[in-house]
């Protein structure tokens, strides 16, 4: 028997989000998220540029709990992990916010990590 599909909607990934990140998400958002028009690769590429934008301000608290849901999404795998890895992970260079954002992710999650 196979699990069932964990994989959020784009709705829950913002709400998840923006637990660890309040100022994260504005009307516009989720205007479009409940429109159907963003999905999970969506909300991801928001979320990089404003991690992009703000990330060194954030308290080592944040990084830690963004860390663990970046593990959880890796070891999850499935869509959430492609939008994880592809939107986010993947760009955390280009952002520059690969350096202080590596100590709080898995081995497995750094290697979604491009150099």
């Amino acid at each position: 028997m196979s699990e069932p599909d964990r994989t959020p909607a784009p709705l829950e990934l913002l709400e998840c989000l923006q637990t660890i990140f309040p100022t994260f998400g504005d009307a516009e958002l989720l205007a479009e998220i409940e429109a159907g028009h963003v999905e999970l690769h969506g909300v991801m590429r928001h979320f990089t540029d404003y991690f992009g934008a703000l990330g060194h301000t954030f308290t080592k608290g944040q990084l830690a709990a963004l860390g663990r849901f970046l593990d959880q999404a890796v070891v999850q795998g499935g869509k959430l992990e492609n939008a994880v890895s592809t939107c986010f992970l993947e760009h955390l260079h280009q952002i520059k916010c690969r350096g202080f954002m590596l100590p709080f992710v898995s081995q497995k999650t750094k290697e979604r990590i491009w150099s």
